[in-house]
């Protein structure tokens, strides 16, 4: 992070208003992200209809879109704002009456990635969700059709359920563990968090 410029807090973030840019303030840096292209809002708008209408049906929570910004931390402030994002029911009564960014970590985020250039953004983002909370962090990939599933460490798949999936991949990075999905053949599942939701693949990626 550079030490030239000033550090901007949350609350200066907030003031800015809509410029028609997209914004992470990373630890007091303000970072302008690209905005979704055609490809990736339409992967944004299946997967936010495959949640949502389950999540709505049995009541569990909230999804969000990619206008929701999250504090995650202060002094100095940090605001992210993912593709999609879940805060289940336990948690809703906590930002009923927050008026701005919302002050704790999704249970679950989803990041739309089309390019290999984007990876140590994204990469560095995954790592600050999971540390302040949140227990999945999904990153999509449409030119592999693949999914990354980011879990912090203790939530670690076994070596066993590693081996009954043949076509995953299994590794830890940074302080995460990953699980990708490699084929769209697959159905991505989220029992701790979401319980009971699956959706194939293809149909996000359609």
């Amino acid at each position: 992070m550079s030490t030239d410029k000033p550090l901007i807090t949350a609350s200066e973030l907030l003031q800015m208003g809509d410029d028609g840019c997209r914004y992470d303030l990373l630890r007091g840096e303000l970072i302008q992200m690209p905005l979704l292209t055609r490809k990736q809002s339409r992967i944004v708008v299946n997967f936010l209809h495959a949640l949502n209408g389950f999540v709505v049906e049995n009541q569990l929570g909230e999804v969000y879109g990619p206008e929701v910004g999250y504090l995650l931390e202060t002094k100095p402030d940090t605001v992210l704002a993912p593709d999609i994002s879940f805060v289940d029911r336990e948690h809703l009564a906590d930002i009923a009456n927050v008026d701005g960014y919302i002050p704790l970590a999704p249970n679950l985020i989803v990041e739309v990635n089309d390019s290999p250039y984007n990876f140590h953004r994204i990469d560095e983002r995954i790592q600050v969700w999971l540390d302040t909370g949140t227990k999945a962090a999904i990153v999509l990939q449409p030119p592999k059709f693949s999914a990354w599933v980011f879990r912090p460490r203790p939530r670690m798949l076994s070596y066993t359920q590693w081996l009954s999936s043949d076509e995953s991949r299994f590794f830890p990075a940074n302080d995460c563990a990953a699980l990708q999905i490699c084929s769209s053949e697959h159905s991505l599942q989220l029992p701790d968090i979401v319980p009971g939701w699956t959706v194939p693949l293809k149909l996000i990626f359609d």
